[in-house]
């Protein structure tokens, strides 16, 4: 899942000083879309269009049939943006576009609700600031998350 990724973090690497080390965390893997893996949206549209309208209408309670909800990766993502905030200098994290939109959803403190409605584009940069404070807030975010679903909602 992190194979694009991993190539376009490599080629930045390479041109910041003193090539800093490479972490793949599997946190900010895509969205596991389990059963959806792999069909183009217009197949799922026709074939399961119930299912797909849950998606677009309702995506923060939406789980891909035989994956994970959107509330489940935005849970591993927070988790490893709050570990990244608490380093000591400054991180660069190389995603995919799904998990920018749940870490804006969550900076506009939506959940993943206005998921459709944050898009992102190839080769976007996000910048995010606030070290412990933005650690402090998704730690909260977590805490209350982990309440709702009775454990780690990315568990």
């Amino acid at each position: 899942h992190l194979r694009r990724a991993r190539e376009t973090a490599t080629l930045i690497r390479e041109l910041l000083p003193g090539e800093p080390p490479l972490v793949v965390d599997p946190r900010l893997a895509e969205t596991n879309r389990g059963d959806w893996e792999g069909r183009l949206f217009a197949e799922i549209m026709a074939e399961e269009p119930e299912a797909w309208r849950a998606y677009r209408e309702r995506p923060a309670g939406f789980r891909f049939p035989g994956g994970e909800s959107l509330a489940e990766q935005q849970y591993r993502v927070l988790a490893c943006l709050r570990d990244c905030a608490r380093l000591e200098g400054a991180s660069l994290l190389v995603t995919h576009g799904g998990c920018i939109r749940l870490v804006r959803c969550f900076l506009a403190g939506a959940g993943p609700a206005l998921f459709h409605e944050s898009g992102t584009r190839n080769g976007e940069v996000e910048e995010l600031g606030g070290g412990e404070e933005l650690a402090a807030r998704i730690e909260r975010f977590l805490a209350a998350a982990a309440l709702v679903t009775g454990g780690e909602a990315g568990a």
